[in-house]
């Protein structure tokens, strides 16, 4: 990035979000990103920001509140990777006119079951269902002092499959 250079950042985004039937409801959003900014006289795309995401949750909650529970879904386009160190840099050894490399696009799911008492909750839940991972988020982390290093290409979940359970209480 230079100084004095040039950058923008144009965002749409779209919802909706409906009861399909009382106690069932659906919500979903895009969202579209145009980063770009100047690369020794290059106006690319930002590093690591993924021009389209999506995202989408159902919940479902029984009378009075009882139950609980709900299905989220992430997704996350294809990104622009940075050049390594080794390369220039943040683009710096881009050749124009070649494409980027790129981050693939992934999808994460979450959910979570709630039951509801009169003065708490006990949920339990799984992040990650699917267990994405990024491979190797560390580029030369066999070398750390080498010129290859960087731990700054994470673009993905770097943990995989994460279930919890907890209490909630309400103090009046």
């Amino acid at each position: 990035m230079l100084p004095g250079g040039r950058s923008y950042s144009r965002s749409f985004q779209a919802e909706v979000q409906v009861e399909l039937v009382k106690g069932l409801e659906a919500k979903a959003a895009y969202k579209y990103l145009d980063v770009r900014t100047d690369y020794t006289g290059q106006l690319l795309p930002r590093p690591l920001t993924s021009p389209h995401r999506i995202f989408a949750n159902i919940a479902y909650a029984t009378a009075f509140d009882k139950w609980r529970a709900d299905l989220t879904m992430q997704g996350f386009g294809k990104r622009p990777l940075a050049m390594s160190p080794g390369e220039g840099g943040q683009h710096g050894g881009h050749v124009p006119g070649q494409p980027l490399p790129r981050a693939p696009r992934f999808a994460l799911f979450n959910t979570q079951v709630t039951r509801a008492f009169k003065h708490w909750e006990a949920y339990i839940g799984v992040e990650n269902l699917t267990n994405y991972r990024q491979r190797d988020p560390i580029m030369g982390a066999n070398d750390p002092f080498g010129p290859n290093f960087d731990a700054a290409m994470v673009w993905g979940p770097v943990y995989g499959r994460m279930a919890y359970v907890g209490f909630r209480f309400r103090l009046e």
